[in-house]
């Protein structure tokens, strides 16, 4: 079979299961369940913790009260807990999240990430030709540890 044809096989079959209504879906399941003779389903107790780290820090502007202007609010703490608990009489789930805000005292400054050149690398240096507009390479050198020096005033060369 061509990648044409299956894909066209593909096509007729999601329109075959398009055409279905879910009342026609569901009659279909139930008669496939009728043939088993009983379900068994493992017990589940589900206790889990979410980790909500990435919001820590973020920060919005809040009124403490009507009579005062906005401030700048941080979220200090975010906790999620969820539940499930699943046996033969039924299933539960249960689900909390809580955040705790403090006032912004300074900005929160983003991490330095500093770019260092620490080992030899290619300089390219271009500029616009007036007449064209196209880049154009005016200055390339492969810069070696050798040539690493403070180069004093740039005005004397």
């Amino acid at each position: 079979m061509t990648e044409k044809q299956y894909l066209k096989a593909v096509g007729q079959k999601i329109k075959t299961l398009r055409e279905i209504s879910a009342e026609e879906m569901f009659n279909v399941k139930r008669k496939e369940y009728q043939s088993y003779s009983s379900v068994t389903i493992p017990k589940i107790d589900l206790n889990c913790e979410s980790d909500l780290s990435y919001l820590l820090g973020m920060s919005f502007m809040a009124k403490l009260n009507s009579s005062e202007k906005e401030e700048e609010m941080c979220l200090s703490q975010a906790l999620q807990q969820t539940k499930f608990k699943l046996n033969e009489h039924g299933a539960r789930a249960k689900s909390a999240a809580a955040v705790a805000v403090t006032r912004c005292a300074t900005s929160i400054r983003p991490k330095e990430n500093p770019l260092v050149f620490d080992e030899p690398f290619l300089l390219w240096m271009r500029k616009e030709d007036l007449h064209t507009g196209d880049l154009v390479d005016y200055f390339t050198a492969y810069l070696d540890i050798d040539c690493w020096k403070d180069p004093g005033d740039l005005s004397s060369m």
